[in-house]
């Protein structure tokens, strides 16, 4: 089996869990904003933004240092993956005893608090059942996440109707999120604990996989913070719950492709952690440029299709009451290119080692996401987050880029058969006549299709690497 051929099994394994994944959260979401509205809709997605924010805190990186360390040392991966748990388990509790203090700095008070740490309570939960689940992901036996993950989601799918029939409030919400967490963080633990049996760990142990996590940590936190932060500040900035809810309608929208760059960047990254271990620098950057052109080809025609038809898409999706998503949603439609680049980039800087380097370039990029957030929000509101949004994405591509080309090597991606492919559809459906939203998305689409499938047929042989 070619080293391409492994990331598309372990891709396809993680597909699963990751479709049904984003399948019921956007399903949580449409749900959850027609029934909550965009006022309660904004309460609900601050609160989510803030248990994710302190949840990363606790997941310190725990989860894919211990898939990487699996995948380099199998032999060590029982002491390890149960040294990282415990680790991970006291972080989450130190977590939930911060985020009850600092509740007030952003406005949260009486449901809407009790919701907070709901859902704060429930991100923690998920990153426990990450970390359990990365002894299997450093296996590359992605089949197991895959089973776990998907029956919670469904789990939580049928909680998030069952609120929407019974008991339609934010709290109520918050608390179906939670109980599901828990339960699937604790199937988890259960079938990891079958797979190696637990080991309580030694404080030397503990140290070093600290350590070893510390890089890790950082650029998780960083990350997160200039995917989350925006909402937070823009309820510290007084800005409207209404606005902020069809600022996060619009933003989950966006997010919704991001499904298929992340299920190649996991199955990728433990391969390329072989490769880089082995010194194969060629056919690594060869394996980067083939996943890289998969995950741009997939997403490209949906960034167009925010582009050309957004009030149709969130209309459609969240009703009259969040007119104000649609133009969010024209200015995000360059993000899930901008993420499917960044997401295969960051994989292979990880497997190359770079993990410093990653830290430094999320250091960067949330300087820039927080003063752009803090100097347009005031003046655009939820458009300013938006903008600021995309000039981060787009540094932090620009970043990625000049390491790799600087540390491993250059590589040219085919995707130049993409780019027009996109730009032709994009033309298409402004140059089309009717205004109806889902014509235009039918002949972006058809017309991107009709112009990447020769060009990509020309470029059939993949990357050419210096």
């Amino acid at each position: 089996m070619t080293t391409f051929a492994r990331v598309l099994r372990n891709a396809g394994n993680l597909g699963t869990a990751e479709a049904a994944g984003r399948l019921v959260g956007f399903a949580r979401t449409i749900i959850l904003a027609r029934v909550l509205h965009a006022d309660g809709y904004g309460k609900f997605a601050a609160a989510m933004a803030f248990g994710a924010l302190l949840a990363v805190l606790a997941e310190a990186g725990l989860a894919y240092f211990t898939a990487r360390e699996v995948a380099r040392a199998p032999r060590a991966a029982r002491r390890l993956a149960w040294t990282a748990y415990a680790l991970h388990l006291a972080l989450c509790a130190v977590m939930l005893a911060v985020g009850a203090v600092i509740l007030p700095l952003f406005r949260f008070t009486g449901e809407t608090a009790f919701a907070a740490m709901l859902l704060l309570a429930s991100s923690c939960a998920d990153g426990m059942t990450g970390q359990a689940l990365a002894l299997f992901r450093g296996r590359q036996q992605m089949g197991v996440e895959a089973r776990v993950l998907t029956f919670g989601r469904f789990l939580l799918l049928i909680g998030v109707v069952a609120i929407a029939m019974l008991a339609p409030t934010v709290l109520w919400a918050a608390a179906v999120a939670a109980m599901t967490s828990i339960v699937t963080a604790l199937i988890a633990v259960v079938v990891a604990a079958r797979a190696e049996g637990p080991v309580l760990p030694k404080r030397r142990e503990l140290a070093a996989v600290t350590r070893g996590a510390l890089p890790f940590a950082a650029s998780g936190l960083l990350n997160l913070i200039f995917f989350r932060v925006d909402v937070l500040l823009l309820r510290v900035l007084g800005i409207a719950d209404a606005s902020i809810g069809a600022y996060s309608a619009a933003y989950r929208v966006m997010e919704a492709p991001r499904s298929a760059p992340g299920v190649v960047a996991s199955g990728f990254f433990p391969e390329a952690t072989r490769l880089a271990r082995e010194g194969e620098r060629r056919q690594l950057l060869q394996l980067g440029t083939r996943s890289l052109t998969l995950v741009v080809a997939a997403v490209a025609p949906i960034a167009v299709a925010f582009a050309v038809a957004p009030a149709f898409i969130t209309a459609t999706l969240f009703g009259s009451d969040f007119t104000g998503s649609a133009p969010l949603l024209r200015i995000l439609a360059p993000m899930p290119v901008l993420m499917a680049m960044n997401a295969i980039a960051i994989a292979l800087v990880n497997a190359s080692g770079g993990q410093t380097r990653v830290a430094g370039i999320f250091a960067i990029c949330t300087v820039v996401n927080v003063v752009a957030n803090l100097l347009m929000i005031p003046h655009l509101g939820a458009t300013g987050a938006a903008i600021a949004t995309v000039v981060t994405e787009a540094v932090e591509v620009v970043s990625f880029i000049v390491w790799i080309r600087g540390n491993i090597g250059t590589a040219r991606a085919p995707l130049t058969g993409v780019a027009l492919a996109g730009v032709s559809g994009l033309l298409a459906a402004v140059l089309a006549p009717g205004e109806q939203g889902m014509w235009r998305i039918v002949v972006s689409t058809g017309v991107y299709l009709a112009v990447l499938v020769p060009m990509l047929l020309i470029a059939r042989r993949g990357v050419a690497t210096a």
